[in-house]
């Protein structure tokens, strides 16, 4: 299973300059020659794309298709980075020869031309290409971790157990509800009993709550006593930091 880490791109003109992790570098963010894109997940949505510009026009992609060629470029990236760390792995045979399956989960709350439409950023994106790849978009994000949650630990489980499954990501926070209807020759049969739940709320939200506050209280704290500091630069850097403390 392929999990994605933060949806963000620094480009330059229109040649990506870095991506995912590596682009959350403040001195990329604010490149005057650079164009920083984050958190546009969700935005391949489009009502939920439609709501978000009516809040925030300035700061969003415009329209779905350029959400999309956000995804591919994004997803071509990620295939790369697998290709170079896995092919050096493979024993006697080659990455184009290998089977390999990927496996994709979604947001519970999309719908199928949602689901189609990033099922085509993923073949965009190289993921599928090789004659023996295969590409499925099987469970939702809920479900997946439901799942792994209890394939991992399936000796606590009997049959007739609930099991309640909260998965809070960086964007998004899924709900979901199962019975275990099987144990037997050590396989687990689950099936769900409620609706997934979902909602565009994560680890995101609390990273940016805390740069609020750290940049109210060093205003503040200015204001009495002058701190010679860039005050929106150094709540950034507090809010990535691991050690800093307030």
């Amino acid at each position: 299973m392929t999990h994605m880490p933060s949806f963000v791109f620094v480009c330059k003109i229109t040649v990506w300059q870095s991506w995912g992790f590596k682009s959350e570098m403040r001195s990329e963010q604010l490149a005057s020659d650079k164009s920083y894109r984050d958190l546009f997940k969700l935005d391949l949505d489009d009502e939920h794309l439609k709501k978000q510009l009516e809040s925030d026009p300035e700061h969003l992609p415009r329209t779905v298709d350029e959400v999309k060629r956000l995804y591919t470029d994004y997803l071509r990236k990620l295939y790369e980075h697998i290709e170079d760390k896995l092919s050096a792995k493979l024993y006697k045979v080659s990455w184009e020869d290998a089977r390999i399956d990927f496996l994709f989960s979604v947001p519970s709350t999309w719908k199928d031309r949602t689901v189609e439409r990033f099922r085509s950023a993923i073949m965009g994106g190289g993921f599928g290409r090789e004659r023996n790849h295969s590409v499925n978009i099987d469970l939702t994000e809920a479900e997946a971790a439901a799942v792994f949650t209890a394939k991992e630990n399936r000796s606590m489980f009997k049959k007739g157990d609930m099991l309640l499954v909260c998965d809070a990501g960086g964007g998004t926070t899924d709900i979901s509800v199962l019975s275990v209807e099987d144990t037997s020759n050590g396989l687990l049969k689950l099936k769900q009993e409620d609706v997934v739940q979902g909602e565009a709320t994560g680890s995101i939200s609390i990273d940016y709550g805390f740069r609020e506050l750290v940049v109210n209280r060093l205003r503040e704290a200015n204001e009495s006593t002058p701190l010679g500091i860039d005050i929106v630069d150094t709540a950034w850097e507090m809010m990535k930091s691991q050690n800093s403390k307030i």
